[in-house]
């Protein structure tokens, strides 16, 4: 074995990752283009079936369109390898990289969070349903009433420890 077989086979990485950063790209610009193209359904469906108006349905459609791309980012991103940056002096590749990187893990946590809140509705429907028998969406409604109920209590207002002169509230923690 010579010395530069070592030398050939970490060139050869650098390349083959190299091609699969440009393949990932040219996979995400397809998701994002096959997103975009299906957009006109979902404005159509918003705005005809569910009967939303134009500007409603352009936000929810817009939200079909990037929740789409995120599921598109996490789903190939568990089956294909994230390429490796070792030895790669390539700004852009590597700022690519930092963005996508970021992007998943946003995802990640949004649909996450997003199961979170499936499970806790589907929960008070299982509860709802056995008191009264009620449907799905009713008790999606009533998780958000909740919530917003919640929000709306305000929370005590805790003193500061300190005041404008720099006295602290407790007396007996005052300066002497």
């Amino acid at each position: 074995m010579s010395a530069a077989d070592p030398a050939a086979s970490g060139l050869a990485a650098r390349h083959a990752d190299s091609v699969l950063m440009n393949q990932w790209r040219g996979l995400t610009r397809a998701a994002t283009a096959v997103a975009l193209l299906t957009s006109p359904a979902a404005f159509l469906w918003f705005h005809r079936q569910v009967g939303w108006g134009v500007g409603w349905s352009l936000l929810a459609t817009a939200g079909v369109v990037i929740g789409f791309r995120g599921f598109v980012d996490l789903t190939l991103r568990r089956f294909i390898p994230w390429p490796s940056l070792f030895g790669t002096d390539d700004k852009r590749i590597m700022e690519d990289d930092v963005v996508n990187r970021r992007r998943a893990w946003f995802w990640h946590r949004l649909f996450r969070y997003g199961i979170y809140v499936l499970v806790l509705i589907t929960v008070v429907w299982f509860v709802e349903a056995a008191a009264h028998g009620s449907s799905w969406p009713h008790a999606a409604h009533s998780v958000w009433h909740a919530l917003s109920a919640l929000k709306r209590t305000s929370v005590p207002h805790l003193p500061r420890a300190d005041d404008a002169d720099g006295n602290h509230a407790d007396p007996r923690l005052r300066a002497r």
